[in-house]
C-alpha cells in the first residue's frame, strides 16, 4: 500500500482505472493541524473517503476550507463517517454539491447527530455571509456561504444507517466494519478492506469508562492503522471528586 499526504495544491485527478496494483492511502485533510479529517483509499479505479470535516480554529486552518477538494467528488464511490463532530463530517455537504451521490455510511446515532450538527452549520455559514454582506468586510459582492441549508439536506438524504461489528459491502467492492470508539453517541472506529490493505481509522476515541456510553471494543486485526492523537502526548489527571473539581472550575470562572 501507498501512503501520501495532499499537495497544498489539490488535484481533482480522476482515480487510476487499472485493476491490479497496490492500494494508495492519500491523507486529504488533517495535516499540521487536528481538524478537517479526510482520507482516501484508492484501488482499481474505485475510492473510498473516510470522513470528510471542516477546518477550525486559526484563520489560516479555516481558509482551507474553501480550497478545492483534493479528489473529484463525482470520483468517490463510498464515504465513511466516523463520528458526528463537525471537523469529521464538516465538509460532506460541500461534496454533494460537486456532485457526490452515493451513500454515507455510518451508525443510526451518527446520522441522527450528523443531521442536526450539519444543519446547524449551514445555518451558521448562511448567517456569518449575511453578517458579511451588512458589514461589508468581504471580498466577494454579495459575500457566499461555503454552502447552504439545501447542500446539508442532500448530504443528510445520503446517511446510510449500518450496525456495529457486522462486515458491510461497499459500492467501491471492499469491505466495511465499525466498531464502538467511545468517544459521543454513535461514534466508531471503521475497518476498511480494499483490495489487499486492510485499513483501520480510529477515529476519535473516548476514555475506557463513561457514564452514559458503551465502552469502546477492543480493535479487529489490522494490517494498517490510522490512528487520532490530538491527545497522543500528554495524559489528562484523573480526579477522584470530580462533581468537587467542576464546581471548583464554575466558581474560578464565575470569578472572572
Amino acid at each position: 500500500m501507498t501512503v501520501s499526504r495532499s499537495s497544498s495544491a489539490p488535484s481533482t485527478t480522476p482515480p487510476s482505472t487499472t485493476t491490479t496494483g497496490p492500494v494508495a492511502l492519500t491523507f486529504a485533510g488533517a495535516t499540521g493541524t487536528v481538524t478537517g479529517s479526510a482520507f482516501v483509499m484508492e484501488h482499481a479505479g474505485r475510492r473510498v473517503v473516510v470522513d470528510c470535516g471542516l477546518y477550525q480554529g486559526e484563520r489560516q486552518w479555516r481558509r482551507r476550507n474553501w480550497q478545492p477538494l483534493p479528489f473529484a467528488a463525482t470520483s468517490v464511490n463510498d464515504l465513511v463517517l466516523t463520528h458526528a463532530h463537525l471537523d469529521h463530517c464538516g465538509r460532506i455537504p460541500l461534496l454533494t454539491r460537486e456532485g457526490y451521490t452515493g451513500p454515507v455510511w455510518c451508525t443510526e446515532g451518527t446520522r441522527r447527530l450528523g443531521a442536526v450538527v450539519l444543519r446547524d452549520s449551514a445555518h451558521l455559514q448562511e448567517e456569518y455571509a449575511e453578517s458579511a454582506r451588512i458589514g461589508g468586510f468581504s471580498k466577494h459582492d454579495p459575500p457566499q456561504p461555503l454552502y447552504r441549508a439545501a447542500d446539508a439536506e442532500d448530504a443528510i438524504r445520503l446517511m446510510r444507517p449500518v450496525d456495529y461489528d457486522t462486515a458491510h459491502p461497499l459500492e467501491c467492492g471492499g469491505t466495511l466494519r465499525l466498531t464502538r470508539a467511545g468517544h459521543i453517541l454513535g461514534s466508531a472506529c471503521a475497518l476498511v478492506e480494499l483490495g489487499e490493505a486492510r485499513v483501520l481509522f480510529s477515529g476519535d476515541l473516548g476514555r475506557a469508562t463513561h457514564p452514559l456510553l458503551l465502552p469502546r471494543q477492543p480493535p479487529p486485526a489490522a494490517r494498517t492503522v490510522v490512528l487520532e492523537s490530538t491527545y497522543g502526548d500528554r495524559s489528562h489527571p484523573v480526579s477522584e471528586q470530580p462533581h468537587a473539581a467542576m464546581a471548583a472550575t464554575i466558581r474560578d470562572a464565575v470569578a472572572r
